[in-house]
C-alpha cells in the first residue's frame, strides 16, 4: 500500500533531487570550462588564478567573458588596480574573490587554473552611496573597521574605490594609510581599485612592502572608445579618460566644453 511506502518514497524523492542537482552541476562545469582548484594552507596567503573570469556579469562590448590573471602571495600582498572607468577593475576584483570563495566552498571554479590558500574571511566592499541613515563616508569607515578587526589572521579583501565620498586629497591620504596597514599586516591579502594618481607613489615607499599595480586601458576608434578588458601590469599612466567616456556616452556638449576648459586650466 502507498501509505506503508511513504518513507521510502520520500527518500527516493530526496535522492533523486540530489542526483539531478549534481548531474546538472557536473554538466555545467564540464561545458563551461571550470576547473578543480588546488587548496593551500592559510600561512601561504596565495591567490593564484590563471585566466579566470566572473561568470555573473559580461563586460560591455564583449561577446564573452574576458579572462584575466590574479596573483597575491607573500611578495605581492596588495594589488591596486587603477585606470579607465568601465574598463574592468571592479569585475576583475569580483572575479578574484568569487573564485576564492568557490574554491573554499569545495566546488570547481571559473578559471583555467587556480591555487588558493585558506582564508578565514573573504569580503568584498563596493563603494558606498549614502542611502542609509548615515553618510557614505561613515558607512565605509564602519565597514572597514569591521573587516580590519580580522587582521592578524588570513583574510582576503576586495575594496572598490575607497574613500571617494569625501574630498580627494584626504580620501587619497586615507587610502594610502589603508594600503600601508594591509601591506604591513603580513597575513592579509587585498585588491583595491582606485582613481587616485598620487597613490602610485606607494610603490616606491620602503615602509609599504608588497604592493603591486595593475590597470585597464582603452583605445580610440574614431569617435568611439574600445575597451580590451585585458589587465595590464603596472600603474595607469594616462589620466584623460573621464571626459573621453563622457563624450562616448554623449553627455551634453556644453558640459563637455566647460569640463575641457576647466581641465586645461588646472594642468
Amino acid at each position: 500500500p502507498v501509505t506503508s511506502s511513504e518513507p521510502g518514497t520520500a527518500y527516493i524523492d530526496y535522492v533523486g533531487s540530489k542526483l539531478a542537482a549534481y548531474t546538472t552541476m557536473a554538466e555545467f562545469i564540464r561545458n563551461k570550462g571550470w576547473t578543480r582548484p588546488e587548496i593551500l594552507s592559510g600561512e601561504e596567503g596565495i591567490v593564484d588564478i590563471t585566466n579566470g573570469w566572473y561568470p555573473l556579469t559580461r563586460l560591455q562590448q564583449s561577446p564573452d567573458f574576458v579572462k584575466n590573471n590574479t596573483l597575491l602571495n607573500p611578495e605581492y600582498r596588495v594589488e591596486i588596480i587603477d585606470g579607465v572607468n568601465a574598463g574592468g577593475k571592479t569585475i576583475d576584483t569580483k572575479k578574484a574573490l568569487f573564485v576564492t570563495a568557490l574554491a573554499l566552498a569545495g566546488t570547481y571554479v571559473p578559471a583555467e587554473h587556480a591555487r588558493v590558500s585558506f582564508f578565514n574571511r573573504v569580503r568584498f566592499r563596493i563603494k558606498q552611496t549614502g542611502m542609509y541613515e548615515t553618510s557614505a563616508l561613515r558607512e565605509e569607515i564602519s565597514d572597514l573597521e569591521s573587516a580590519l578587526k580580522a587582521l592578524g589572521t588570513p583574510i582576503l579583501l576586495g575594496l572598490d574605490e575607497t574613500f571617494t565620498s569625501t574630498n580627494s586629497l584626504e580620501g587619497e591620504a586615507m587610502t594610502y594609510g589603508l594600503v600601508q596597514r594591509l601591506a604591513q599586516d603580513g597575513m592579509a591579502r587585498a585588491i583595491i581599485t582606485s582613481h587616485y594618481p598620487a597613490l602610485q607613489e606607494i610603490a616606491h615607499d620602503p615602509h609599504v612592502p608588497g604592493v603591486k599595480f595593475s590597470h585597464f586601458e582603452f583605445q580610440r576608434d574614431g569617435s568611439r572608445l574600445v575597451f580590451s578588458y585585458q589587465k595590464q601590469n603596472g600603474p595607469n599612466t594616462r589620466g584623460d579618460y573621464a571626459i573621453a567616456i563622457a563624450e562616448n556616452e554623449q553627455l551634453h556638449p556644453g558640459i563637455l566644453q566647460h569640463a575641457k576648459q576647466y581641465a586645461g586650466k588646472s594642468k
